[in-house]
């Protein structure tokens, strides 16, 4: 789809077709008046006799000719006056016109999934930019309802299961009391490490449902969630011979551990899954100018239209689910998580095959870190 290239701006517009009506109003009724002086019967015009001293006007009417003629430099520059008049506040009346539209536009541009609360105050008439607003006011408060109701599904799903997280976890801690085999200890043990981390992300979910600007920062060092995310996905870089490269700086980002630590373990898996046999990741965490996270792995080549719709929950770009293929969750929970904390998240796809995934923190004020450190 390419570009259209940018038009003349509706103010502008407005205000040079109110300007060419009123020229081409004006020209009408000059050549109206001028058509009548020429075809009218001609006037005598004699010269009276002027006292010794007098002084002469600077033009003198002798003919119909001399009439059309001082016509002619009388009415082209009042033209010109009157359009240029006419100019100044036609654009002063396009603006004023074209107001609402602009509170429109600075109202939508406000509006994010965390601000819906926003609303068009259009004071006037009851006109069409008066039903534009309304219309649009009607769709934000569909939209706010739809957003309230999905965060509140969010927050009690999540909540229904805290009672059978923690049920449990208290039936493995009462069973890891007991004698057992070695390698049904550690199978318990391992159960008991996943159940903590449902509980954690399950709390972290809740937390996020309920507001992001309620998100508990915390300083959080990359590097180290890096590492541990590799080490939850071992398994599956061993059988399927990943190679993986990793560069990691001294980067410190402040946020929700749990939901930093989920964003980094699913831009990784993602990377696993959908790698292909024997293929590669790349691992990178800079810490200047900004600190960015990114995630490059192999894979089937994708368009960039294909890459965009990646962080839509349940998007799957293979129709067919295979075993550990996920259910097209993992990208859309990083966007939620990066957007909650005030970071990007971009997604493009690689030219020999793959995706390339960065997630760019904000910038950090040194004084407000050294303050969080001591914390």
């Amino acid at each position: 789809m390419t570009e259209q290239p940018r038009r003349l701006t509706i103010r502008l517009r407005l205000t040079l077709t109110y300007t060419a009506l009123i020229l081409l109003t004006g020209g009408a009724m000059l050549a109206t008046v001028f058509a009548v002086l020429a075809i009218v019967p001609g006037y005598a015009f004699t010269a009276g006799p002027f006292p010794y001293g007098t002084t002469h006007d600077l033009y003198t009417i002798n003919g119909r000719d001399d009439v059309l003629r001082l016509f002619l430099i009388v009415s082209l520059p009042a033209l010109l006056v009157i359009g240029g008049v006419g100019g100044v506040v036609s654009w002063f009346v396009a603006g004023r016109l074209l107001q609402p539209l602009r509170q429109i536009a600075a109202t939508a541009e406000r509006l994010d999934d965390r601000n819906l609360d926003a609303r068009i105050a259009v004071d006037g008439p009851h006109d069409e930019i008066r039903d534009v607003a309304d219309t649009v006011n009607a769709m934000l408060d569909r939209l706010e309802a739809s957003f309230t109701s999905r965060s509140r599904f969010t927050a009690n799903a999540s909540h229904e299961l805290r009672t059978p997280l923690a049920s449990m976890k208290t039936m493995l801690q009462v069973a890891l009391r007991s004698d057992h085999p070695p390698e049904t200890a550690r199978t318990l043990d391992r159960l008991h490490t996943t159940v903590d981390q449902m509980t954690s992300i399950t709390a972290a979910l809740l937390e996020l449902a309920r507001g992001d600007s309620d998100l508990t920062a915390r300083p959080i060092a990359l590097r180290n969630e890096v590492a541990s995310a590799l080490r939850t996905v071992d398994a599956e870089l061993v059988a399927r011979r990943l190679r993986v490269s990793v560069h990691l700086d001294d980067a410190v980002v402040p946020g929700e551990p749990v939901l930093v630590r989920q964003l980094v373990v699913n831009l990784v898996r993602n990377a696993v899954v959908h790698n292909v046999p024997g293929g590669t990741i790349d691992i990178n965490v800079t810490a200047q100018p900004d600190v960015r996270l990114t995630v490059a792995n192999d894979g089937r080549r994708i368009t960039a239209a294909e890459a965009a719709t990646l962080t839509e929950p349940f998007r799957r770009l293979d129709r067919t689910r295979s075993e550990g293929s996920g259910f097209g969750l993992g990208l859309a929970l990083v966007q939620k998580v990066a957007t909650a904390h005030g970071a990007t998240l971009d997604l493009t796809p690689r030219s020999d095959g793959g995706l390339l995934a960065v997630v760019a923190f904000p910038a950090v004020d040194d004084d407000r870190q050294r303050d969080r450190d001591r914390d």
